[in-house]
């Protein structure tokens, strides 16, 4: 069957010019379905969505993209299957062939059908599946649209409402995420790109007009694309296993050499070759074939430090002194050394400069000694700090704890969010108000006053008198002064030295060190020092009988959360956690990677999961789907070992799976709602359910805002639950129109306090109590006692540190066993 359903693909392509894989039936090396966007510049832009079965890829073109708002239905036409081999394609179909134009990898993972037979499905014109993939998540559905022209299956891509829906269009969503999850290419460069995997192979061999290749640099950026950064800690690490490095006071570069031509990049990948000339000279006058190498461009003064700001006015200068200190080698004519072991790789660096002439080019120093002699040495000749390197470890294009940063006095970049002009100089900065970000927003971080010339403080001023805004750009208004401020766009960064962090999150004794064009505004965030632990420690941890790999991997980088502490958090938790999700449906937030990596949501339990986490088919309407639930606390750690973050349970247990035993309405504010407002919503709830003899419960809910759940007995099935919560939802917004709204489209939400009574309905969840949300910050759900409103901040208010620590002081507000019911009274007051 896949054999025949691929000669129209063959059919339509001549493999002798275009580089698409030609159509042979295969079967998938892996065991989970594959699942493929790749956005196509044919006759009409369009995004080809493809999802694997039965040796083949079922393809469809949805000319508008896909969309996470479920209102949004976006059109998708059937086309012919595409062979497996089409999955991770990238390229540039060449022209006078079928779909001529760029085609980029946009989004690509694997999908879960929820129906028992996918091709019955498709042929009943209606297939509901989940998606696991790099941009695209949650459940979705392929509806066919009724049509006459029978040479046309018209079909609709909609978003199935979850936790990853959204509650309207975002325009601007596409645009962000241009780029391939394959190369990280943005979908202009393949457009512009013309020389094609066939048409590279027939010029194999050809030069340019200095005899160099003209594709290999590609090749080696798409390779090598970022470099091994080091983790901050608070002393360096001891053993045999380390060494030490200068850690230099300049900017962070990767050298990519072909046959004497040379491209000089930032961490971040920006092309800087044009301003350090003195390097790219010396570059040029190699002759030693091909490298990529990872170094430090600086500028060293009279007494032998690195300097900064001297670095800055060098940059684009080819007669100002520069240097280039080298540490690593990723790539040696042909051979990647990432695999290889620090030691191994710092031999070959150092063989390979032994055919580099001396300056301005230059192999990092070693420095021997103990780790605690070494930094007090370190410090003592005025240098930042040392870089402490894992003598057996591999190379990694990540943050990693096998490159360590031990600094003597504190100094990171900040984004300059403001500025007050000199005294004597109205035309010139006298300090600059700075600013990171913290839990995903901006935090205000102090300002700094000393270390500007009077040339730098003319050059900022001239800056940033153009990104010039009306009001500061922190999410929360400093506490501080601000008279005389000029409020400026977020988006420049410079490097401040200073002496320490106030408890409020200032710095204090700044000095300004120069401006920091190599890094994005996003990335800056407060450093924080960790402490080194053995490297001898189990990586490992056993907690509930269950064992917890990569305990020590950060989920919460940003919080500095381990997988091993979420787990020791919930085992910890367990009598107050257990009675919210024993023996009921739960759908599972998954991270395996953390917050900051690929994220998923799964219900259903699929293959290779422990034996304490269950599985429940639920029938429904005459449908049947398998759901997950756990009977006890190591059910719950097992899901954290598997990468589980947060636990969404439903509101009935299993044994009666129709009728709900409570009910919740979840406060979901407009983001220019003040939090007050919302609490005054939450009494506002809890009165009217008073009022009908209803006793309630107040959850702060770990994000924007509030629950308030009341109890009620298993009487009534979804229906009757989920129409008298709507009723009642319906009479708050008919009461007051200028404050509430039960419609989900975030236009008709502006300026209101969203009653989301959508909970109430069969397979509907709320998050779970004391559970920890995936988001940077780590903030915790948390039940409150209804007394403790008043003095309430925001919902996202407790971490995990602050619960334990009420728990200590038996501050821990659970729900109470209480019976109430919706009466026949209840029901018909609320209509």
């Amino acid at each position: 069957m896949a054999k025949n359903a691929l000669e129209k693909y063959n059919e339509k392509r001549d493999f002798r010019i275009t580089t698409e894989p030609p159509g042979k039936t295969a079967r998938s090396k892996k065991s989970k379905l594959a699942f493929t966007v790749q956005k196509h510049g044919a006759t009409r832009l369009h995004y080809d969505f493809r999802l694997e079965w039965g040796g083949i890829l079922w393809s469809w073109a949805v000319p508008k993209g896909p969309s996470y708002c479920p209102q949004d239905k976006r059109l998708a036409v059937r086309t012919e299957d595409h062979p497996l081999s089409y999955h991770d394609f990238e390229g540039l179909i060449p022209a006078n062939q079928y779909g001529a134009g760029p085609v980029m990898l946009w989004d690509a993972g694997n999908w879960e059908p929820l129906d028992d037979d996918p091709e019955k499905s498709i042929k009943e014109g209606s297939l509901k599946f989940i998606l696991h993939g790099e941009k695209l998540a949650g459940e979705w559905a392929l509806v066919r649209m009724h049509t006459k022209d029978k040479n046309r299956e018209n079909w609709l891509l909609i978003k199935h409402k979850d936790m990853h829906a959204i509650d309207a269009e975002d325009k601007g969503y596409l645009k962000k995420a241009d780029y391939s999850v394959k190369t990280g290419r943005q979908f202009d460069e393949i457009a512009a790109f013309r020389n094609t995997e066939k048409e590279k192979n027939k010029t194999k061999g050809t030069k340019s007009k200095k005899g160099k290749s003209k594709s290999g640099f590609r090749d080696l950026h798409e390779k090598y694309k970022g470099p091994q950064l080091a983790t901050l800690v608070s002393a360096p690490p001891k053993g045999k296993d380390w060494v030490h490095e200068v850690k230099y006071d300049g900017y962070r570069i990767m050298v990519f050499f072909i046959n004497g031509e040379v491209r000089i990049h930032t961490c971040n990948g920006h092309d800087w070759t044009d301003k350090f000339p003195v390097l790219k000279e010396a570059f040029e006058k190699l002759e030693i074939g091909s490298f990529v190498i990872d170094g430090e461009a600086v500028v060293i003064d009279e007494d032998g430090l690195s300097d900064f700001q001297s670095l800055q006015n060098a940059l684009g200068e080819s007669d100002m002194p520069m240097q280039g200190y080298f540490f690593d080698l990723l790539h040696w004519d042909g051979e990647d050394y990432t695999k290889r072991t620090f030691s191994d790789r710092r031999k070959a660096l150092e063989n390979l400069f032994k055919e580099i002439p001396d300056g301005p080019l230059y192999v990092s120093e070693i420095i021997e000694g103990k780790a605690d002699k070494v930094i007090d040495k370190a410090c003592t000749l005025g240098l930042e700090g040392i870089i402490s390197k894992r003598t057996d470890a591999e190379y990694v294009q990540k943050r990693a704890k096998s490159w360590v940063k031990s600094k003597c006095v504190k100094r990171q970049e900040f984004i300059i969010c403001g500025f007050l002009p000199a005294s004597d100089m109205p035309e010139a900065i006298g300090s600059l108000h700075l600013g990171y970000h913290k839990g995903g927003k901006l935090s205000y971080a102090g300002k700094v006053g000393t270390g500007f010339t009077y040339s730098i403080a003319e050059k900022l001023y001239k800056k940033l008198k153009k990104l010039k805004v009306k009001k500061p750009p922190f999410d929360q208004k400093p506490d501080t002064r601000m008279n005389g401020t000029t409020w400026v766009k977020p988006q420049l960064l410079c490097e401040v030295r200073f002496a320490m962090w106030t408890a409020t999150g200032k710095i204090r004794h700044a000095s300004y060190q120069g401006l920091r064009e190599d890094k994005e505004p996003e990335s800056i965030v407060k450093e924080e020092p960790k402490t080194m632990k053995s490297q001898k420690a189990d990586k490992n941890k056993i907690i509930k009988s269950v064992t917890i790999s990569h305990a020590d991997r950060e989920i919460f980088p940003q919080a500095h959360i381990t997988k091993g502490a979420l787990a020791e958090f919930y085992a910890e938790m367990e009598e107050h956690i257990m009675p919210d999700i024993k023996n009921r449906p739960i759908s599972v937030v998954r991270c395996p990677g953390g917050i900051d990596k690929q994220c998923f949501f799964q219900r259903s339990k699929g293959k290779g999961m422990p034996e304490h986490i269950y599985t429940i088919d639920i029938n429904h309407k005459g449908k049947t789907h398998d759901y997950l639930y756990v009977k006890n606390i190591t059910g719950l750690v097992e899901l954290v070992q598997m990468g589980g973050i947060e636990m969404h349970p439903w509101g009935v247990q299993i044994d009666k799976i129709e009728k709900p035993d409570h009910i919740i309405f979840d406060l979901d504010p407009d983001e220019a709602i003040p939090f007050e407002a919302i609490k005054l919503a939450a009494q506002d709830v809890r009165a009217r359910l008073d009022n009908l003899g209803l006793q309630s419960f107040l959850k702060c809910t770990g994000g924007k805002g509030l629950h308030v759940t009341a109890p009620i007995q298993r009487r009534h099935d979804w229906e009757t639950v989920k129409s008298f919560c709507r009723n009642f939802a319906r009479q708050m917004e008919a009461d007051v129109p200028d404050a509430y709204t039960i419609n989900m489209s975030k236009k008709k939400r502006t300026g209101k306090i969203f009653i989301d009574y959508l909970r109430n309905d069969f397979a509907s969840t709320a998050v779970m109590n004391y559970c920890v949300r995936a988001r940077p910050g780590a903030a915790v759900a948390v039940p409150l006692d209804w007394a403790e409103l008043k003095d309430l901040d925001a919902a996202n208010q407790y971490s995990i540190k602050d619960v334990l620590e009420r728990k200590k002081k038996n501050k821990l507000f659970d729900y109470p066993q209480i019976r109430q019911s919706l009466t026949k009274e209840i029901l018909n007051e609320v209509q």
